[in-house]
């Protein structure tokens, strides 16, 4: 079973709030609740309708949750974890807790994007089924993001500001294309 133990979602529309504001084309801060608030909501669409992991936070899972990326090896040396941008990792086995962390290392192929994370084995070390794991995710650096996630998440909360005072759903189908592309169909 995957927890969220935490969440911060707060830190990602801070950190994004100046690049949206040269985005929007905003030069005064008045507006920058309203638009954190913008960046929030565009983070939190890419997040739900992608399947990625951006703003900050911590989730505790058991090891049945980790797939073997070698099914077929008695031991298997690379395990693909349940969520994406994974920044770090604590893995613990047994009562009283052990913790077997320095015998894995993380592997990102496109940390900041959508691709999947990994831990692989480090000199033969195996994760017996009885492993916890506790995982901090997200991208806490806005330079670590890809720039697709980025462009999307400037463009939709740009679009909301924008369209601020309308009264309807003006903007959502705009990036429907954009969103399904970036889609990640394995959690």
């Amino acid at each position: 079973m995957i927890n969220r133990t935490s969440v911060d979602r707060l830190a990602l529309p801070g950190a994004l709030l100046p690049i949206i504001k040269d985005q929007a084309r905003v030069r005064h801060d008045r507006d920058d609740t309203l638009l954190t608030s913008h960046i929030s909501s565009a983070i939190g669409l890419c997040e739900r309708l992608c399947n990625v992991s951006l703003d900050p936070a911590e989730y505790v899972c058991s090891a049945d949750e980790v797939w073997s990326c070698q099914q077929l090896r008695p031991t298997p040396t690379r395990w693909l974890l349940p969520l994406n941008n994974v920044r770090g990792f604590i893995v613990t086995n047994g009562d009283p807790v052990e913790d077997l962390s320095a015998g894995f290392t993380l592997w990102n192929p496109d940390y900041g994007g959508n691709a999947s994370s990994y831990l692989q084995s480090v000199s033969g070390a195996t994760m017996p089924w009885t492993s916890g794991l506790a995982l901090k995710v997200g991208i806490e650096d806005p330079t670590e993001m890809s720039p697709a996630f980025l462009s999307l998440i400037a463009r939709m909360a740009s679009s909301m500001y924008e369209n601020r005072e309308a009264t309807g759903e003006l903007w959502s189908g705009n990036f429907s294309a954009e969103l399904l592309a970036l889609w990640r169909p394995y959690a």
